[in-house]
């Protein structure tokens, strides 16, 4: 995964001074060029030094300094007594310099400035000569990097070139530098994966909505259930109050022994004129269940779903129901492709069987 690096940001046109370069003539480079400072180089054509604006204003305090005979003149004229009376570069230069490698990353280059508080640095190559200058400007031009250049960034080097994961396992968004991943993953890879993408040049936050690639995951867990033996009456009574639409039967024992609707109750029931307080669930119950097992894939639990034309599927674990996949967990959780798919393939033909539910 190729990082930027501080020669692709920095100025690569250095304005320098060597060392006998005289205070008015630097004064006049810093505002012709517009910049607060420049790198002193030796007769090697090395950088020993920098001459910033500070040390241009400290050369200068003594026309503003306290008021002579006072302990306070005599701690401002020790602070600044080399400073004030310097003439050349030489003098005026702080040394010994702070310098980054042209070939360190951005981010080391942002920690460098900030460490020393810096507004720039000279940039020396392998061999220690001066190719450039980074500035606190250039190291944060990184973040005005396009949304979408970023996402193909992260997309091609991280997820595809890096971890060598499918194109669709991994979708990825990105507004205002803040990275949001979603998709189904092994569950070891999910921190690893938000790692790398953190580490991209330019992101400013990452939203890791990354889950495990199990139904268990991918679920949302409480289940609503109604003994097979409590009436429709009861049973309509427990989705008014769960404020649900579909219930699933289960024995005495807590396995699942069928499911039953909203329009079960109303065609099966209401539309037959059965007497609803004393008609059991488990007779107008779909007893076919399809069901998805907690520890399998999400990919085969969509297409249990696709193959079925569900809108949910009950999941379970030893054979007793721990939670439910809906439409809406793969819509929030997975890649976009997953949710268009499942709900393409569902309205594509007519259901030949009631498992549409």
């Amino acid at each position: 995964m190729r990082h930027t690096t501080v020669a692709d940001v920095m100025t690569r046109d250095v304005v320098s001074v060597d060392v006998d370069t005289p205070f008015h003539q630097i004064v006049q480079l810093l505002t012709q060029r517009g910049i607060s400072g420049v790198p002193v180089l030796d007769a090697r054509h090395r950088c020993i030094g920098m001459v910033t604006e500070a040390d241009l204003l400290a050369r200068q305090s003594r026309l503003g300094g306290p008021i002579t005979g006072t302990v306070w003149a005599v701690l401002w004229k020790k602070t600044f007594a080399r400073k004030s009376e310097a003439l050349t570069a030489d003098q005026l230069m702080t040394a010994p310099v702070i310098t980054v490698m042209s070939d360190a990353r951005v981010s080391a280059a942002a920690a460098t400035l900030a460490r020393h508080d810096l507004r720039c640095a000279p940039v020396i190559d392998p061999g220690g000569d001066l190719v450039g200058i980074v500035s606190r400007r250039d190291v944060l031009a990184v973040y005005l990097r396009p949304d979408g250049e970023l996402a193909e960034l992260i997309e091609d080097d991280v997820l595809h070139r890096a971890l060598w994961l499918p194109p669709t396992a991994v979708s990825v968004e990105v507004h205002a530098g803040v990275v949001t991943l979603r998709g189904a993953v092994e569950a070891a890879m999910i921190g690893l994966i938000g790692s790398l993408v953190a580490a991209v040049d330019g992101v400013v936050e990452v939203r890791n909505r990354l889950i495990a690639d199990t139904a268990r995951a991918l679920m949302h867990a409480g289940v609503h259930s109604i003994d097979a033996g409590e009436s429709v009456t009861a049973a309509a009574c427990r989705m008014r109050a769960d404020d649900v639409g579909t219930l699933l039967v289960v024995d005495t024992a807590g396995t699942v022994t069928g499911i039953v609707t909203d329009r079960d109750l109303v065609l099966r029931c209401v539309a037959d004129g059965l007497d609803a307080q004393r008609t059991p669930v488990e007779a107008l119950a779909t007893h076919a269940v399809v069901t998805a097992q907690a520890d399998q894939h999400v990919d085969d639990v969509v297409a249990i779903m696709r193959g079925h034309r569900l809108r949910r599927v009950p999941v379970l674990a030893h054979g007793h129901p721990v939670g439910i996949v809906s439409e809406a967990d793969i819509a929030r959780r997975l890649p976009r492709a997953a949710t268009g798919a499942l709900v393409k393939h569902r309205y594509s033909t007519r259901p030949t069987d009631s498992s549409h539910r």
